[in-house]
């Protein structure tokens, strides 16, 4: 049995040095939009992880999922999104992160989204070596690991595993700003955000940084396969690239 499923395999369109375009069907941009704009998502983090990926420390999410995530349980619905992140005082010990700043108590009155995220590739993983060695992907503590893996609450598959989404992160030019609301709150994955304009972005990471984390992946998950080399896989001239676990 395969020691993952993955839960899709999308193309992604990249654009020269990683600048990322707004696209028309997913926010409503002023002055192109002709269409009805779809209300953009956002994927909730701890902070310190925001700031992990956001710095290019980190390339992986890791869930399990909610209490709140209703009857289907988790997934990575949405393969474009805002990072939203959370604030409690406890996540600064479960980060191996020595870059990690200052955490708030509580979660402040006005929110800045920095870091958007795309999503190249996304399975649940239910083998617990590769899950261990996933670590150089991501800053969490690997007593988070062993929780998520082996969780099963409400809603929760009873397959000890997790779900990984690899992603490529890039930074808001223009950062969204939002006013805190109670429907933010909970413990659920993914909230829905206000019609709003959207600029351009830049990746954290280049393309040689990304496809080096790339092909770490397929290394710890498919240690057999062989690699394509970049000018197989795609280039960053605006051609698609796709993610060939």
């Amino acid at each position: 049995m395969s020691p993952y499923r993955p839960s899709h395999n999308v193309s992604l369109t990249q654009h020269p040095s990683g600048v990322r375009k707004p696209q028309q069907n997913r926010y409503e941009i002023s002055g192109l939009n002709t269409t009805h704009p779809i209300e953009p998502f956002a994927f909730k983090e701890w902070a310190l992880v925001c700031e992990a990926l956001g710095s290019g420390e980190q390339s992986l999410l890791v869930r399990k999922g909610g209490i709140a995530e209703g009857r289907g349980g988790f997934g990575f619905e949405h393969t474009e999104f805002f990072l939203f992140p959370t604030w409690f005082h406890g996540q600064i010990e479960k980060i191996r992160s020595k870059s990690a700043s200052a955490i708030l108590n509580t979660t402040p009155d006005i929110l800045q989204l920095e870091y958007m995220a795309y999503i190249e590739w996304s399975g649940f993983l239910t083998d617990r070596q590769k899950a261990a060695e996933l670590a150089t992907l991501h800053v969490l503590d690997e007593t988070v690991i062993e929780e998520r893996f082996h969780y099963c609450g409400k809603h929760q598959t009873n397959t000890p595993g997790i779900h990984v989404a690899f992603v490529r992160v890039h930074r808001l030019d223009v950062p969204v700003v939002l006013r805190m609301e109670n429907r933010f709150g909970g413990c659920r994955s993914w909230i829905q955000l206000p019609k709003m304009v959207v600029g351009t972005s830049v990746s954290v990471l280049s393309d040689q940084e990304h496809a080096e984390r790339r092909h770490l992946l397929e290394r710890i998950l498919n240690p057999n396969i062989s690699h394509r080399s970049t000018a197989e896989t795609g280039k960053s001239d605006g051609s698609c690239v796709r993610l060939t676990l």
